[in-house]
């Protein structure tokens, strides 16, 4: 049982959507996300050892990510105290601390990867994910305004963190995974769990209207399927969501159904048209948050405006988005090294990916977090989707888990007998891999 403790912990932290109000600064809530609580593994897992870097795979490829968190890290941090000296404004101290938190789970991750298997970490995220899907629906359904409340909108009575685009975005980008869970699994109820949680997290997603989550959704689930091989399958699928939709328009706003639901959803759907085809600015706002942005940014391009408050120079808290976000709290420097982070990431797991033997576990969960990432950057660029805590926090946690020497050893040259050598002191395994180090050396 102890060998199993740790795993789910990972995963269930990393997949609650909800968050608590820790305390205020200058007025202004700092919230505390469940993922937030896995820092605390540093004091509670020992480090174990290292593995030897499979034949092929690149540790530079590995380490590079890690290399770019801490620099950016540093940069972001270092600029916020530089100016905070001056101005003795705590609020931008803690925005800095709010952007890079997430970019520290790259070395949480690779710290908990030397202890923990980093694969079984991985799949209890997906599995824990899945029962959320679950529980979001079920609190959806008992919730007493039903149908007439928001559809997905709470969680055991709580609102989700962020609801509707930040939670929905990360209820899009965790899709690619529980794909491909359902893919690792041969048959039987198990695959038909998944199956079923894929269909509520897409319903959810699309129920809440939100224009940017369904982008991401689409562009991951599109994504995991063309470069696991399966190039036919979103055409097909495509086709018949196409037809789907317009016949369901098509009934929807034809036919005299009094139905509560249906009324509910019809009331909604008009809403939504409205605001993206019948409005006069289809992106409710944002070209012109966007436009001011980057006037802002080229008066200063270098170091930007050092995470000073946003709603100084506007009436938004946020351009809504990441990119822009980025720019104009750490200026262009910032943004270069922010794009270097984030290519390096997907370069690593695209690396990894082509060492692990094709259609094995590792290979689909390599490129279900690939795809995660990809349409977590493509969701960028209407929402800061990394800075959102729990979608941040659990892709650069997966990120770290991998991208290292035992995530490497584990998915390329996996052990040859299950049972384990040794344990930790809290009773986590220590896997007898291939060509394993006598001295620790850095992950």
């Amino acid at each position: 049982m102890a060998t199993n403790f740790w795993p789910w912990i990972i995963g269930l932290a990393a997949a609650y959507p909800l968050a608590w109000e820790a305390l205020q600064i200058n007025g202004r809530p700092v919230d505390v996300v469940a993922s937030d609580l896995l820092i605390l593994l540093i004091l509670l897992v020992p480090m174990g050892g290292s593995l030897r870097i499979p034949a092929g795979v690149s540790l530079k490829r590995l380490a590079t990510v890690r290399v770019a968190a801490v620099v950016f890290m540093l940069y972001a941090l270092g600029l916020a105290f530089t100016v905070y000296g001056g101005t003795a404004d705590m609020s931008r101290i803690v925005s800095a601390s709010k952007l890079t938190k997430p970019i520290f789970f790259v070395l949480l991750g690779t710290y908990i990867a030397r202890t923990v298997p980093p694969l079984i970490a991985l799949k209890r995220v997906g599995t824990a994910f899945a029962l959320i899907v679950f529980a979001t629906i079920g609190s959806a359904v008992l919730s007493p305004g039903f149908p007439r409340t928001a559809f997905g909108a709470n969680l055991f009575g709580t609102r989700l963190y962020g609801y509707p685009n930040s939670a929905m975005s990360f209820y899009a980008v965790m899709l690619p995974l529980l794909i491909a869970s359902a893919d690792t699994k041969s048959r039987g109820m198990r695959r038909w769990f998944y199956y079923g949680a894929i269909g509520f997290t897409a319903l959810i997603v699309v129920s809440s209207l939100s224009r940017s989550s369904t982008l991401v959704m689409v562009f991951g689930g599109l994504t995991y399927l063309f470069i696991t091989g399966r190039g036919h399958v979103p055409i097909v699928c495509s086709s018949f969501v196409a037809v789907g939709v317009v016949a369901s328009a098509g009934l929807l706003f034809n036919l005299d159904i009094q139905n509560e639901a249906v009324l509910q959803l019809k009331e909604n759907v008009e809403k939504r048209y409205s605001q993206t085809v019948g409005a006069e600015d289809p992106l409710s706002g944002r070209a012109g948050i966007w436009a001011d942005t980057l006037g802002l940014a080229a008066d200063r391009p270098i170091f930007g405006y050092a995470f000073e408050s946003y709603h100084h120079h506007s009436t938004f808290d946020t351009p809504h988005q990441q990119y822009l976000e980025i720019l104009y709290k750490t200026g262009g420097l910032g943004l270069v090294l922010y794009f270097w982070l984030l290519f390096s990431a997907l370069g690593g797991v695209r690396h990894l990916s082509q060492h692990v033997a094709v259609r094995s576990d590792g290979w689909y969960f390599l490129k279900a977090l690939f795809a995660s990432f990809a349409a977590a950057m493509v969701g960028n660029l209407s929402q800061p989707n990394l800075t959102y805590s729990i979608t941040g926090n659990c892709l650069f946690l997966m990120v770290g888990l991998m991208l290292n020497r035992n995530g490497a050893a584990s998915l390329v040259d996996p052990p040859s007998v299950p049972a384990s050598v040794g344990s930790t002191p809290l009773g986590l395994p220590q896997h007898s891999f291939p060509g394993r180090l006598t001295t620790p050396q850095g992950a």
